[in-house]
Formats: C-alpha cells, structure tokens, sequence
C-alpha cells in the first residue's frame, strides 16, 4: 500500500514540457519551484492504493484534470523564469 499525491505525479509529466515552452532554465532548483507552484495552485488528491489501482486512479485523475494542470504548469514556469532563485541553491 502506498500513500500518494494524485496531483503530484500527473503534474511531474507537465513541468519538463512547460519549462520548456517557456524556454527557461532547466535546473533541479527551477524544475522543483515550478513544480512548487503548480502544486500550490492545484488541489490534492491523496490516495492510499496498491499497484494497479494507484496506476488507474492516476489516469483516471490525469485525464480529468490535463487541462488545469497544464494551464497551471504553463504559469508557474512563466513565474520561474521571471524570478529565478539560482543564488539560494
């Protein structure tokens, strides 16, 4: 059994892409800012699942809610990219 952040793991797919599409920095410390944020602005979907079910609970969750957490990936790597924290790594 596993306790997990739904929200999380479907926001990791988005930030690579949105970071990347805001053609900014691609450092650690910017990719876990703009994940930061993103997640900030996000909802939580906790689940306590084993195997399978997390994997199907997450799909289930990533389709509903792809559009959102895109919008929301989009801005937080615009948000990064304008002020950069590179000097408190």
């Amino acid at each position: 059994m596993i306790l997990k952040n739904c929200m999380e793991i479907c926001a990791s797919k988005y930030i690579d892409e949105a970071m990347k599409n805001a053609n900014m920095c691609t450092c650690e410390r910017c990719r876990l800012d703009t994940l930061a944020i993103t997640l900030n602005k996000l909802p939580p979907k906790y689940i306590v699942a084993a195997g399978s079910i997390a994997s199907t609970k997450i799909k289930s969750l990533e389709l509903q809610y792809d559009a959102v957490i895109r919008k929301e990936a989009e801005e937080a790597a615009f948000i990064v990219k304008r002020k950069n924290r590179h000097d408190l790594q």
